[in-house]
Order: C-alpha cells, then structure tokens, then sequence
C-alpha cells in the first residue's frame, strides 16, 4: 500500500511515465491534474513540453508562464512556450521570448529556426511585416523540417500579403473553463451573480461559490445565499433531461440536505489564509520530515 504522500504524488509520476512513453495527450491530462500541487520549474516545463507535443497551445501557455516564472530557461521549454504564445495570438510576450532563443550564444540550428519563426509571427501579428519578412526569410534559409517548415510557408504568405497570421481558439478560454479557474482561485464574490447564467456548466461553478462561507457565517452548516441559490437551481430543473443541469440540480439538492438532515454540525471556520500565506505555510509543512500515519501504523 502507497503511502499518503507518495498517493498524493502518483499523479505526476503517472504524468512522467505516460510523457516517457510518448503519450503526450494522456500525460496532459494527468499532469494538468497534478498541476495543482506542482512547486518546481521542473514540473511545469514537463507539462508546457508535453502540451506542446499534444498540440494544446493554451495549456502550453499557462504551463510555460509558470515555468519561466520560476527561473526556467531551458531550449526545449522557450522554443514551446514561443510556439504557444503566437498559436493563441500572445505575440507581444512572444516577441520576448523570441528574442531570448535568438540571442542566445551558440544555439543549436533547430532553436534557432523555432526562434527566428516565433519572432517573425510575432511580429507579424503586430502589424509589423516587413521585420517580420527578415526573419522570416532567415528561419527559410536555415531549411526548416515537417510541420515548422509547412507553418513557415503560411507566415511568410500572410507577410507578403500584410496579414496577421492565424490565432486557434481554445476550450481553456471559455465561458465555462473561466468560471471554473476563478472559482478555484477563490473569486467567489465575481461568480455568485452567475448564478442565473444559461450555461449549466457556469451555474455549478457559481452554485459552488454560493457555498463558501464568510467568517461571520461560522456557526451556521449551509449560508443563506447557497439556499437561496440552491432553491433557484432546482426551480430551473424541474423535469430536466440535460446532463450539466442534472448535474447542476444534485449539487442543490446536497446544499439543502446539509441545511436541514445533516447528522453532524458543520466545523467552526479556522483562521483566514491569505493565498499567499497558506502557500508559505503549505510549503513550510511540506519540508518536514515525513511521519507515518498512526493509523497505518496500527493497521499493520
């Protein structure tokens, strides 16, 4: 039997060994659920290169932001960061980071052509064409291969023709994945208006902010917006077919329950952390030596 910590580690052991497999798109998915307890610059290049290799230019981006936050500056890890940031249509911060894999003293060719491709895109996407055209023509010099030489041919195209070079859409950008990361990044007070939204998959997410409770609300089980929402909710679901609203009208059905049938009396609310402060604290707790659990140990 795993131990607790090394269970809570077994998703970015999985994420490694489906990357070391070439499983690129599983790994991401995995890894993507690791990320939540991801303190190094090691793992977020993990998942920014492996998100690149799967083509999801968004994770790619939001992996590599964190990675070169935390002192990242590796080759592989710039030239995927570089290549999400113009695929989301970035192309300020991918100017920057353009520079850097060009500037940088005896770089390998296939750097250098991602390099000189990312800041002829960059710039293009600027308005910039006739800089971008030197780049451009530079990254067809040095003969670049496969799918870069294809999305060269396209830049030098949308160059010549003064256009700015496609941006892809993504899924992490939506309605719905953003109601969700703000709601994981405690932004209760923007969500609970969402209540009402006509996207079922909003409406959880603002149904769940409604629940958080304030420190005033400490000796009650359930606060009074979260019944007020929950009542709206299943209102909305009478009868409902749809999966997202099913889903949506279970959550509100739990909020009543734990209002009025709960068998034990809800916790007394503990200090306010800060986000800041419960990171110091999490990482101070997490430098201690391990020690079984009790527990385990009796059970053996």
């Amino acid at each position: 039997m795993l131990a607790a910590h090394d269970r809570a580690d077994a998703p970015r052991l999985i994420g490694r060994v489906l990357v070391d497999t070439g499983r690129d798109v599983d790994a991401v998915s995995v890894l993507r659920y690791a990320s939540r307890r991801f303190r190094s610059a090691e793992d977020w290049s993990l998942l920014a290169n492996a998100a690149n290799r799967a083509d999801n230019a968004a994770i790619t981006v939001e992996a590599g932001r964190r990675a070169v936050a935390l002192g990242a500056k590796e080759s592989e890890l710039m030239m995927s960061f570089a290549t999400g940031l113009y695929r989301m249509g970035e192309f300020v911060e991918c100017e920057k980071i353009a520079q850097s894999l060009i500037s940088e003293r005896g770089v390998a060719r296939d750097v250098r052509i991602v390099g000189l491709h990312a800041m002829a895109r960059a710039l293009a996407g600027q308005g910039r064409h006739v800089e971008a055209h030197t780049y451009a023509k530079e990254a067809a010099r040095l003969g670049p291969n496969g799918d870069l030489a294809a999305e060269l041919i396209e830049t030098m195209d949308r160059i010549v023709a003064q256009q700015t070079p496609p941006v892809r859409t993504s899924s992490e950008s939506s309605m719905d994945r953003t109601a969700w990361s703000d709601l994981e990044s405690g932004k209760f007070d923007t969500l609970i208006a969402a209540i009402a939204s006509p996207s079922w998959g909003i409406t959880r997410a603002a149904l769940a902010a409604c629940e958080f409770r304030k420190e005033d609300e400490s000796g009650i089980p359930v606060s009074p917006r979260a019944l007020e929402a929950a009542v709206a909710v299943l209102t909305r679901t009478e009868g409902t077919t749809n999966i997202e609203a099913a889903l949506a009208r279970i959550r509100a059905l739990k909020i009543r329950d734990n209002a009025f049938i709960q068998i034990d009396p809800p916790p007394p609310l503990g200090l306010r952390y800060t986000t800041e402060e419960f990171e110091r604290n999490y990482l101070e707790r997490d430098k201690r030596p391990h020690r079984p659990s009790a527990l385990l140990s009796y059970a053996r």
